[in-house]
């Protein structure tokens, strides 16, 4: 009788480890896998409908993961943003890539005064994984973390420019780009591929250039965008480095290509 009541004991205690919840946090991640698996967004009613609850049971938990920056609101629906994908810096993968930048990515923006920074694309969205700030005071900064559009970026344009076939077509599904992105890039997908660089004005900031070019792992496959806003000043302004537009360019590929040699070793 002792040794079963000694049994009894024993499995309550591990029944209870099994069954420990934290009703806040799933419900969390609830609305996470959700809103992943609903690109157009939902709005609060929709949410709690899905999960099986009320719109008062799911306020606070959509409130916190709005205020972490997990989600994000627009005109009332919400969407997953990419914060998650932003965690991916820490991954050994991508922390051997920034690793193998930053030496490159440093020089590149020490001889030609311009910002630069690198980008991975990661389940429909390119983020910056590292930057350089521009060592002038005028300059255009994108930080660490930001998830930069494929659609308007020089970023977005080099990725596919020169990712193959199969994975144009993945990132073509995943990005949802819409079906006139060939058409109306072409000319500009052509130039890149026999220049080996991306060298468009900027379709978000006026007098900017966008330069971007391709890293590759050792497998010669993409893995990450190296670019370069480059912002025009006036010949006049005392921040002018005077470093022309194709010295620029040719600093920016072989950086590019240092990086894809470091990455092969």
């Amino acid at each position: 009788m002792a040794c079963n009541l000694f049994m009894i004991k024993i499995t309550r205690i591990f029944m209870n480890e099994t069954v420990y919840k934290s009703e806040a946090l799933e419900k969390g991640l609830d609305i996470i896998e959700l809103l992943a698996t609903h690109r157009g967004g939902l709005n609060k009613s929709e949410i709690a409908n899905k999960l099986g609850k009320t719109t008062s049971q799911v306020f606070r938990t959509i409130a916190v993961l709005e205020n972490r920056q997990y989600i994000a609101s627009v005109t009332g629906l919400y969407f997953l943003t990419h914060k998650l994908n932003q965690l991916i810096v820490s991954e050994s993968s991508i922390t051997r890539l920034v690793e193998s930048s930053r030496m490159a990515m440093a020089t590149f923006s020490s001889e030609t005064q311009q910002p630069c920074h690198l980008a991975v694309y990661n389940n429909g969205a390119l983020v910056v994984v590292h930057q350089i700030d521009p060592p002038t005071l005028i300059g255009v900064n994108i930080r660490i973390g930001a998830v930069v559009d494929i659609a308007t970026s020089g970023s977005g344009l080099c990725l596919m420019a020169f990712s193959n076939e199969e994975n144009r077509e993945r990132i073509h599904n995943e990005a949802n780009l819409n079906s006139q992105f060939f058409e109306e890039n072409a000319n500009a997908i052509q130039r890149t591929q026999a220049s080996g660089i991306v060298s468009e004005p900027s379709k978000d900031i006026v007098a900017v250039t966008n330069l971007s070019c391709p890293i590759y792992d050792e497998n010669d496959e993409l893995l990450a965008i190296l670019t370069s806003p480059f912002l025009e000043l006036y010949e006049s302004s005392w921040q002018n480095s005077h470093i022309g537009l194709d010295k620029i360019k040719s600093q920016l590929k072989n950086a590019a290509k240092q990086v894809s040699s470091r990455l092969k070793l």
